[in-house]
């Protein structure tokens, strides 16, 4: 009985593996693309069928969670350097196609001299066209100058590396997404490779070594991050931009700048957020000179002790007259709103054109303090299509139930411009 059940199972088990090894080779590989590249390779003990197919991933990817190799010394309760580089080499000599994406993530120590190898090899191979290299930012890996000579790459991924373009670098003639995170690189590196990238879409600079004003050109640039030391982001050559984020990551430095000056050459964006500590804003009279027709959605991440950086919130709502949806993180600074205590009271007391289009508005690290009603009265009162205000405390607030009831209490009493607007709290855990 136990032999005919046994019989019965493997039975059904091959009768599951026809169906998937009958399946067109297109959906077999996009199915091996989305498994662990250690397990893509045990397949080849699965019958005589699947005994090459993995030869034929057009995808490598190895990281050190996923990618252990399949037999390997142990020390330590992990595999080691050489057992890891013999992987690689057995998987790439052993392939039989085009790789056209090639992923090493905290696999192997910068310092490894096979990388550069492998990376002359794909390069010869000219039809690469994703290559991510990621390592620790304290051990960063000099990118070889081979990489540059990929000319099919339209991603290309970068973290704890240090990039130095070759004299003869000519651009990347179909990059279409170029994310840096903690590369050391000089700002004309940066932006000879922007630049020369002139199919650019997607750009992402995080944390990244330099420090000076940076700017971009990029006419068919999409969406942009830039989160870092540098003290400004000049987007005057950027005419496509649709989503913005601009970030001040710094230690000690501080750096004036004009909100118009960040936001100068991105007009038509509909999706903006400012995160502090980014800038220190001077703004006179309330204007910006520029009007974000576009503008749907805003994010700032403000000191709210500091009056000017309130100030530009407000400018920048007044200038974007379709805005849908307002996000405002509180950032406690040191120091205090009293030269401009009544900030809010006075904008109460004038008729504005503000809020017209406004349905969502969410204020987190809420502390209860006496500006912080007097923001949320002030849209209340101005939002005439608000549908959600949500307001989510401060996980450090100080405040017990009662009184966290009696500032919701208050909250609700204000006059609402939309009697529809639902008023919700929330809190950080």
């Amino acid at each position: 009985m136990r032999r005919e059940e046994e019989q019965e199972k493997k039975a059904v088990s091959a009768a599951g593996l026809d169906k998937i090894s009958n399946l067109p080779n297109e959906l077999i590989e996009k199915i091996l693309t989305l498994i662990p590249i250690r397990d893509i390779v045990k397949t080849c003990i699965l019958s005589k069928t699947w005994k090459n197919t993995w030869m034929y991933v057009p995808r490598l990817r190895f990281d050190s969670n996923t990618c252990s190799p399949v037999s390997s010394s142990i020390e330590e309760g992990g595999p080691t350097q050489t057992s890891l580089v013999n992987f690689v080499n057995n998987v790439i000599t052993r392939h039989k196609c085009i790789i056209c994406s090639f992923y090493l993530e905290d696999y192997l120590d910068s310092g490894c001299s096979e990388i550069d190898q492998w990376m002359l090899f794909l390069s010869s191979i000219k039809m690469l066209q994703h290559l991510v290299l990621q390592f620790d930012k304290a051990k960063p890996y000099q990118v070889p100058d081979s990489v540059f000579s990929c000319q099919a790459l339209n991603g290309l991924i970068l973290r704890g590396c240090i990039l130095q373009l070759p004299s003869q670098f000519n651009g990347f003639s179909r990059l279409y997404t170029l994310k840096l995170y903690h590369v050391n690189l000089t700002r004309e590196a940066i932006e000879t490779l922007i630049s020369k990238s002139p199919f650019l879409r997607h750009l992402k600079v995080w944390k990244c070594s330099f420090s000076s004003q940076l700017s971009i050109h990029a006419p068919k640039l999409k969406t942009c991050c830039v989160r870092g030391p540098c003290k400004l982001v000049d987007f005057r050559y950027t005419p496509k931009l649709d989503d913005v984020t601009v970030g001040r990551w710094s230690v000690g430095i501080h750096y004036p700048c004009k909100l118009n000056k960040v936001l100068r050459g991105i007009v038509k964006v509909k999706k903006l957020k400012i995160e502090y500590p980014y800038m220190e804003v001077k703004i006179s009279f309330l204007i910006l000179g520029m009007t974000f027709r576009r503008l749907k959605y805003v994010e700032f991440h403000v000191n709210y002790d500091d009056s000017k950086q309130m100030l530009a919130v407000l400018c920048l709502c007044m200038s974007s007259p379709n805005l849908e949806e307002l996000h405002i993180k509180i950032m406690h600074g040191k120091d205090s709103l009293d030269h401009e205590e009544h900030l809010w009271e006075a904008q109460l007391k004038k008729k504005q054109k503000i809020f017209g289009h406004l349905k969502m508005m969410k204020l987190a690290r809420f502390n209860g303090a006496r500006h912080e009603f007097e923001l949320l009265q002030f849209v209340l009162v101005n939002a005439v299509d608000l549908e959600t205000l949500t307001i989510e405390y401060w996980k450090e607030s100080p405040h017990n139930e009662h009184e966290k009831l009696s500032m919701e209490e208050k909250v609700r009493q204000f006059e609402r411009a939309s009697p529809t607007a639902m008023i919700l709290f929330s809190t950080v855990t």
